[in-house]
């Protein structure tokens, strides 16, 4: 596809997005209802042959936190498939770009949003099977308030060339991508044949256990690429240490994370929580939903009370203690994401967490 190309004689092509093992993506302009939405062409041969019947299937959730599927469209070429737009980017992206790890607060929020899109997909008995961060479309401000689970149809298609790969058949070269990508996230029985009879819903529950074990800890449970399989297949947990980090403010909400994340994290597919039951647990978590900032760290004092403020562009910088921060050490400089609560004789940061850039102030 150009720039300019006109689709279907209504979605016009603003721009190029990206590209994956199955897709390319595209952003476009509805002349009709004058909106933006996504556009997905499928770019291999296995991608093409279930286009058509795996859009049918993710049209059929309606959820805020799933990507909407709004038309396809035939063409003598490819297919088209689209999407809702989402002003921001993929959640991988975000945590490459912005975070080492988010807080206990933050993660909960994601976490209680993932577990309710995939509530209302398991509900209709839909599998995901490719849940992973980059299938995550969350908006860009702070406080990541848009959270939406995309691709359901390109992740059947995925699926099936996973299986391929699997079971060494052909298409081994969009395979390789495909799957690697996957990989950390992929549940014990997505990967072992032996285990083939247990694939289902429960499989999206271990995907969601492994996407935010990464979220709180910056790391995948079980390593990346190749080297995560043995690892998956261990039937062992992954560390607590890289989970919890301890800060006596956070202690109780990390320990729930860890309890349910382990749980999600169950090699025995009968042990791990409905995404059902997982968005009700998770619905009884005290974690605040206080608007987000960013902001840098000065007149920060370490050893003489661990206090300091965060800089806000066009608003009153805010009182940081120590305690209330989710970082092992805080210091001068730094940029940090962080909710807000009223107080005198300045409003405090509650909780805090480092990040890696000073992205746009919010």
């Amino acid at each position: 596809m150009r720039i300019g190309e006109l689709i279907g004689n209504r979605y016009k092509i603003q721009s190029f997005i990206g590209k994956g093992g199955m897709q390319e993506v595209y952003k476009a302009y509805d002349t009709i209802f004058e909106r933006y939405v996504v556009l997905k062409e499928p770019i291999a041969p296995s991608a093409e042959k279930r286009f058509f019947s795996t859009a049918q299937l993710s049209a059929k959730i309606v959820h805020p936190n799933i990507a909407l599927t709004l038309d396809y469209i035939p063409n003598d070429k490819h297919d088209y498939l689209v999407e809702e737009f989402i002003d921001g980017t993929d959640l991988e992206a975000r945590l490459h770009e912005e975070f080492h790890y988010l807080d206990p607060h933050l993660t909960a929020w994601v976490f209680h949003s993932l577990a309710k899109g995939l509530a209302a997909s398991h509900k209709l008995n839909i599998n995901h099977r490719d849940l992973k961060p980059k299938n995550i479309m969350v908006s860009s401000d702070p406080g990541i308030k848009e959270i939406k689970i995309t691709d359901f149809g390109i992740a059947k298609m995925a699926a099936a060339v996973i299986d391929d790969a699997v079971e060494g058949g052909e298409d081994t070269m969009v395979a390789s991508s495909t799957v690697i990508g996957a990989l950390a996230y992929m549940a014990p029985e997505i990967i072992d044949q032996k285990l083939a009879e247990h694939r289902g819903l429960p499989s999206d529950i271990w995907s969601l256990g492994a996407v935010v074990y990464r979220l709180m800890s910056g790391v995948p449970p079980f390593g990346e690429g190749l080297a995560a399989v043995h690892q998956i297949l261990s039937q062992k947990l992954p560390s607590k240490e890289s989970f919890v980090r301890g800060n006596i403010q956070f202690r109780a909400l990390e320990e729930e994370l860890w309890t349910i994340v382990s749980k999600c994290l169950a090699f025995d597919v009968h042990l791990r929580p409905s995404a059902e039951d997982l968005a009700n647990e998770l619905s009884m978590l005290c974690y605040t939903k206080q608007p987000r900032y960013r902001g840098r760290v000065y007149n920060y004092r370490a050893f003489t009370g661990s206090f300091g403020f965060l800089s806000r562009d066009n608003d009153e910088d805010v009182f940081l203690h120590g305690q209330n921060s989710y970082v092992r050490s805080v210091s001068n400089g730094q940029y940090h994401n962080f909710a807000c609560y009223p107080g005198t004789p300045r409003n405090r940061a509650f909780p805090s967490v480092c990040i890696k850039t000073p992205l746009a102030q919010s």
